[in-house]
């Protein structure tokens, strides 16, 4: 028989264990076999149905933080078998947590190494060794909002790397970067006073992240990163001054102009900056005065001044 098809006939048992042992636990000396076996012939489906079960679910976790961990390296063919593990690995980590709710299966990845792993690619591989469907794997632990996973995120400083990205020539890295950090931000706010200030930005601050963001939104180099990174930096200056005039001018007017978009994240920056008596001022500066007209394009304005009056009072 041949060696592809007895690899065929491999795939195919692994699939049909990964089928049978839906939501049951698996032995520990055969799940890895199993497991690799899917991975390779990007059966992803199969290994979601795996970890179902919790107990396959670590064991999947310290498996594939263990092959993210590897450097690509040694003859070509093993080069290609680890990056092709690798990207299939990414594949998974995307297809298991997207858009999950409970926080309690990113949580179980985190505590299996998993945002460790992620780091380390992110921090030492060339920026052209750095993939969308990569950074997608990440992406998953910061949506949905979440407090706690945010707190995780930025006490593991994810920051740091977040920030390199920004210079990824690739735009949707970049574009995903920003939006990660604001859903990173957006989840510190939750459950905050609005007088409190964001438990975040003196680690964004520490990091650099203040000044590399505003750089990127003077650089606009997309409507979708000049409006990511205005949001950013509106929701990090909580209850807090902007000293920076340019920024504050530049910032609040930008968020003004899409804040007709009803964008929860365009009016939670707006509201957070508002809670600062000098952003505030400048918040409502030309709104105040609201002209009774018959032109459309006017009443089209006014009521935009009505809205963003109504949003941070």
């Amino acid at each position: 028989m041949e060696l592809g098809n007895i690899q065929s006939i491999h795939n195919y048992i692994a699939i049909i264990i990964a089928n049978v042992f839906k939501s049951h636990p698996l032995q520990p000396d055969l799940i890895e076999t199993v497991v690799r076996k899917l991975l390779l012939g990007n059966n992803l489906d199969e290994i979601v149905f795996l970890s179902e079960c919790s107990e396959n679910q670590n064991t999947i976790f310290t498996i594939i933080n263990g092959d993210l961990l590897q450097n690509i390296q040694g003859s070509d063919e093993e080069k290609l078998l680890i990056q092709k593990l690798q990207d299939n690995e990414f594949k998974f980590l995307e297809k298991l947590l997207k858009d999950r709710k409970d926080p309690s299966l990113r949580k179980n990845a985190i505590n299996s190494g998993i945002i460790e792993a992620l780091h380390y690619i992110f921090t030492t591989r060339d920026m052209d060794e750095i993939t969308y469907p990569h950074f997608l794997a990440f992406f998953q632990f910061t949506w949905p909002y979440s407090a706690e996973m945010s707190k995780i995120l930025v006490d593991k400083k994810s920051f740091d790397f977040l920030l390199r990205l920004l210079d990824h020539k690739n735009l949707n890295i970049i574009n995903e970067s920003l939006n990660a950090m604001v859903n990173i931000i957006y989840g510190g706010t939750l459950g905050l006073d609005e007088s409190q200030v964001h438990p975040y930005y003196e680690d964004l601050t520490q990091a650099g992240g203040i000044e590399k963001i505003y750089s990127l939104f003077k650089r606009n180099l997309s409507r979708h990163s000049q409006n990511s990174a205005a949001i950013c930096l509106g929701i990090a200056f909580k209850s807090r001054i902007i000293t920076d005039e340019n920024m504050k001018l530049e910032i609040i007017t930008h968020l003004k102009s899409i804040s007709y978009r009803s964008d929860d994240e365009v009016n939670l920056a707006l509201r957070c900056l508002a809670q600062n008596l000098d952003n505030h001022v400048e918040i409502v500066k030309e709104e105040s005065a609201i002209d009774v007209s018959d032109n459309d394009d006017d009443k089209n304005k006014n009521e935009e001044k009505k809205e963003i009056q109504c949003l941070i009072q």
